[in-house]
């Protein structure tokens, strides 16, 4: 077999990546290396490349299905998982481990556009990644412990076989601490640390867990590096080709068929005929919009009837509750649509907020609107406010990024 070259992109510099050229047992060959697309793809020529993504994109869980036909369990799958997705199952792809006696199985989804996005990039520099993992899984791992990485604000945990979860580290004690509550006992934790670890073993081990801070390498990937024999089946590239949302090739071959009967429809319809088209369909796309960031702000409601009465209804419930815009996020909210507004290129694609923190996903023409935003926001004189860019994905068509809003403590 060829050299591998492990892939990930850069915390931070989503025009930058990182790789480790590994043999087939996953062991590496030389030092972690860091550059551009240019680079990156010298490195990948005659050899496989293999990517991690960040956890925090892939949502690893189980599911447990009565069927053992596989056309079958494809189908089910999503609607199985229904109650755990904030997204509609149409939008996200799928991928499953095994399935055990009881019909249980282990199985990792994305959104399918992010997914898309990410080969994207990478395809056009000419490296097709023959497997994708999520960078949780790549952690090493034993029955009798979990595996914690901490490196530069940034938390990876893994769990199981197949679990884990890509996190802030900040917030990585209160996880630990929901994770076990149903639990007997804690489990050891192994602990590598890179760069500005914020939390270390000293605190884990103040809050009673059993700590053994391991002998770290020189770089996070060489930590990562494995020859992914026991996760195989989480391989995010299972399906890509053939799905024509994912499947880069095919999208074209779409875009140039719709071009094709967006004119045939002109033609036979007229001016006033497409026109009315034309908002039919804005209407559409913008009833799919407010739906996306309906269910991503209210997370709880299950079924979306009408988006903008329950929206209506949720935020009178959440102004009764706390009295007069006294809430914290709707406090958030208002600041920072009073700052998007500010700049138009600027447009919101969708929010979480949990435990006091706001998260928002954005579009935009260039990586500077975004620390433009975030210095605005800091610099608020009548809320002192914690902005954080988390992260930041170049495109032809501009960047995307998750920006997270929170209220300093006093």
């Amino acid at each position: 077999m060829a050299e591998q070259v492990l892939v990930r992109f850069a915390l931070e510099q989503p025009d930058r990546f990182e790789w480790l050229i590994t043999d087939k047992k996953g062991k590496p060959t030389g030092a972690v290396s860091r550059g551009g697309a240019h680079q990156l793809a010298d490195a990948c020529r005659k050899r496989q490349a293999i990517l991690l993504l960040q956890s925090a994109d892939v949502l690893l869980t189980r599911a447990r299905l009565p069927v053992r036909n596989a056309a079958a369990i494809a189908k089910a799958l999503p609607y199985a998982l229904e109650d755990q997705l904030a997204e509609d199952v149409e939008a996200l792809h799928f991928v499953r481990g095994p399935q055990d006696a009881q019909g249980s199985m282990a199985v990792a989804v994305i959104q399918r556009q992010r997914l898309a996005r990410y080969l994207e990039v990478l395809t056009q520099i000419g490296v097709r990644p023959v497997r994708i993992y999520p960078a949780a899984l790549a952690l090493p791992w034993a029955d009798d412990s979990w595996s914690v990485l901490v490196e530069d604000g940034q938390a990876l945990v893994r769990t199981g076989l197949f679990q884990g979860v890509g996190l802030e580290a900040d917030n990585l004690l209160p996880f630990l601490d929901c994770l076990l509550e149903s639990q007997e006992g804690r489990p050891p934790l192994k602990l590598w640390s890179f760069g500005d670890a914020q939390v270390g073993m000293e605190q884990l081990a103040v809050a009673g867990y059993e700590v053994e801070q391991i002998s770290t390498p020189s770089a996070p990937l060489e930590l990562l590096a494995s020859d992914f024999s026991d996760i195989g089946a989480l391989d995010l590239m299972q399906g890509v080709g053939d799905r024509r949302d994912v499947s880069l090739s095919a999208a074209r071959t779409w875009r140039a068929a719709l071009a094709i009967l967006v004119l045939a429809l002109m033609i036979q319809m007229g001016g006033m005929g497409y026109g009315h088209w034309l908002l039919q369909q804005q209407e559409a796309v913008l009833d799919r919009q407010v739906k996306t960031l309906f269910r991503d702000t209210f997370p709880q409601v299950k079924r979306v009837v009408n988006a903008r009465v329950q929206a209506d209804q949720q935020l009178a419930e959440l102004r009764g509750r706390y009295g007069g815009g006294g809430d914290a996020f709707l406090s958030l909210l208002f600041i920072s649509g009073e700052e998007l507004k500010r700049d138009d290129s600027l447009q919101l694609t969708g929010m979480n907020f949990k435990g006091s923190v706001l998260q928002l996903m954005l579009t935009g023409k260039d990586l500077s609107q975004f620390e433009e935003l975030k210095q605005r926001l800091e610099q608020r004189k009548d809320r002192r406010l914690e902005v954080k860019i988390l992260s930041a994905l170049s495109r032809d068509e501009g960047v995307d990024a998750r920006i997270q809003i929170k209220e300093q403590a006093s």
